[in-house]
């Protein structure tokens, strides 16, 4: 994408002493995409890609901002699901941004399905981490028994999942924990939410679900203090 369009951070934003370096930093690359509607509709992999941070690190700034009500962030929502997000930079004339660009993330591949034998397509055995097994064995029970995996090679794809949230997006098996916990006190979430894959997929506007679920049901989820069990 040319990014070839100028940004600004206004005194107000550099001046806060509530935000971090990179929330400031983050500000004015939200200025830079609002469009002429006023806003800005980026995806958090999109701007997770730029910054070569986690999308749950592209979340915390935007709480920041959001916390220190620098921006509004707005949902659309689709038969009571989140199906986008649109962020607005307070204070600034919509019309101040005329060189601004509409943008997307990039749509996610199809995650890998791993079969349990010795090989897959030439690749050695995957072998579930002890600490891994050990958060999976407390995620699992969150879900209602009609939703759990019924066989090995399930149980396995949702295992790697939980990984892929950890290690691709930054969200480790206690976030996951606390973000499934509230998901399911949910009324709508706690009919529909039915499977660990679905916290890596995307909606339709491009955004995670797992950042949907962190911005609007565990905004500070980074405050939680986990004890170890080691």
């Amino acid at each position: 994408m040319d990014r070839n369009y100028w940004a600004f951070i206004p005194a107000d934003v550099r001046y806060d002493d509530r935000l971090s370096p990179n929330a400031k930093l983050f500000y004015a690359e939200i200025t830079a995409l609002t469009n002429q509607e006023g806003f800005c509709w980026a995806s958090n992999d999109y701007f997770a890609n730029i910054y070569k941070v986690s999308p749950k690190t592209i979340s915390r700034w935007i709480t920041e901002l959001k916390n220190a009500s620098h921006i509004k962030v707005e949902y659309k929502y689709d038969d009571k699901r989140v199906s986008g997000r649109f962020i607005a930079v307070k204070g600034v004339d919509k019309n101040v941004h005329r060189g601004g660009q509409k943008c997307l993330g990039g749509v996610d591949k199809n995650v890998p399905v791993y079969n349990t034998s010795s090989t897959t397509n030439n690749k050695e055995e995957y072998i579930v981490p002890e600490k891994l097994k050990e958060a999976y064995r407390h995620i699992l029970p969150l879900f209602p028994e009609r939703y759990k995996p019924k066989d090995k090679k399930t149980h396995l794809i949702w295992v790697k999942e939980l990984e892929k949230l950890d290690k691709n997006y930054g969200y480790s098996p206690r976030h996951v924990y606390v973000i499934l916990s509230k998901a399911f006190k949910d009324p709508f979430w706690s009919k529909n939410l039915r499977s660990l894959r679905k916290l890596t997929q995307l909606n339709k506007e491009g955004i995670r679900f797992i950042d949907i679920f962190a911005e609007t049901l565990a905004p500070d989820i980074d405050k939680y203090e986990f004890r170890s069990k080691d």
